[in-house]
């Protein structure tokens, strides 16, 4: 007589096939986006190192490539089993499309896909007639966290010479924002040097306020850019 069936040989036992979305961690290395909690949106978890979408071309095959979200059209065929989807993202390097098409039933797969998010993307890059262009029909998208710029510099420098959008036609940064990216990078003081005004200085009291009061320290350095003519000619 054949052995008892155990626990372990039994159809009912074996494990349950992983969820589409899950959650993978993996070294990431020198990339401009962080891979620690990312999320499969569709195939597997992707290992190659990207490109830039300014090399991509009709030639290049399979890529592997990154980018923001910046535009997402989702639509259904005639018969509204099938699920299109065109994906708009950039990586600043040059833009591109993601087209998906799929059954109805996994529409939901896709929720993540907004306006925004950033993703990990590996498939076929090829010419696509319909939209007469380069396009990557993708094998695996996973979204990942965009990193922020950094300041990797050991000795973190004082910066003696900045505009913010005070300064007409030379700078659009406000003075918030310019002292609190310098902070956030390890810097300890910035000078603000507008050209000929000195209207940043109530707003850049106000961030130095907020960052003290976090506990923080940062210094402003309050100057101006002056001009200077001979009265005598």
């Amino acid at each position: 007589a054949p052995p008892p069936e155990t626990p372990a040989s039994r159809p009912d036992s074996a494990p349950a096939r992983p969820s589409r979305r899950q959650v993978v961690k993996f070294q990431a290395g020198t990339l401009p986006f962080s891979l620690e909690g990312s999320e499969i949106i569709m195939g597997r978890p992707i290992r190659e190192k990207p490109i830039d979408l300014a090399e991509v071309s009709a030639e290049s095959g399979r890529v592997a490539v990154w980018g923001e979200i910046f535009a997402i059209d989702s639509r259904l065929t005639r018969k509204e089993d099938k699920i299109i989807l065109s994906v708009d993202f950039t990586d600043y390097t040059g833009s591109n499309t993601l087209k998906i098409f799929d059954d109805v039933k996994k529409k939901d797969d896709y929720d993540k896909l907004k306006k925004g998010t950033c993703i990990f993307v590996q498939g076929e890059a090829s010419f696509d007639k319909y939209a007469n262009d380069v396009t990557i029909r993708p094998n695996s998208i996973m979204t990942v966290k965009k990193e922020g710029r950094k300041d990797l510099a050991e000795t973190k420098r004082v910066e003696l010479h900045l505009h913010t959008n005070m300064s007409s036609m030379d700078a659009v940064v406000s003075a918030d924002k310019l002292i609190n990216t310098a902070y956030s990078w390890g810097h300890k003081a910035v000078a603000i040097t507008d050209h000929g005004v000195v209207q940043a200085f109530p707003e850049a009291v106000s961030a130095v306020d907020s960052i003290r009061k976090k506990g923080g320290d940062f210094k402003v350095i309050y100057g101006v850019e002056s001009y200077f003519v001979d009265a005598g000619q």
